[in-house]
């Protein structure tokens, strides 16, 4: 049995709000299994205004995938080779929805010359990096509101595009 059919664009700056709307169902929902309801409610409460997330949108590449003509995930990207944000909405987890917007980041961090990527996992996306060929760098506690929750810092080496 194949899975959904996965479509990949840039985002062209339309419905921040819908990206935004996605994360917060991806954290209070997928992240569940790996958090506690303090930590996720934590982590909720750190999320951008509407004015904050429309700018940290706009100083990313980001990519976005639908499947069924719905917004199923995204990827951002910042130079010089951060994975900022990489998001599935909950109800498309484990269709390789991630696996794909993954390796459209790695394309298009070897397009941009970047020769490393970079990212702070969560203990969920940990896997799907790692699946990547990312390693993990160390373990990392960052604070979000009055919690402690553990990612990874995570990179890969990017071998240039040969010629």
């Amino acid at each position: 049995m194949s899975g959904p059919s996965i479509r990949l664009r840039r985002w062209r700056g339309d419905a921040p709000e819908a990206l935004l709307e996605l994360l917060r169902r991806a954290v209070a929902e997928t992240a569940r299994s790996c958090y506690d309801g303090d930590q996720i409610d934590a982590w909720l409460s750190t999320l951008p205004d509407p004015a904050r997330w429309r700018k940290r949108l706009a100083d990313a590449e980001v990519i976005v995938a639908y499947t069924d003509s719905q917004l199923a995930g995204f990827v951002a990207l910042r130079a010089p080779g951060l994975v900022d944000l990489l998001f599935v909405d909950p109800g498309r987890a484990r269709q390789g929805i991630g696996r794909a917007l993954v390796a459209r980041a790695l394309v298009r961090a070897r397009a941009c010359g970047w020769r490393r990527l970079a990212c702070d996992a969560s203990l969920l996306a940990r896997p799907l990096f790692e699946a990547a060929g990312f390693r993990v760098l160390r373990q990392q506690r960052v604070t979000r509101g009055q919690c402690r929750l553990t990612n990874f810092r995570m990179a890969l080496e990017l071998p240039p595009i040969r010629s």
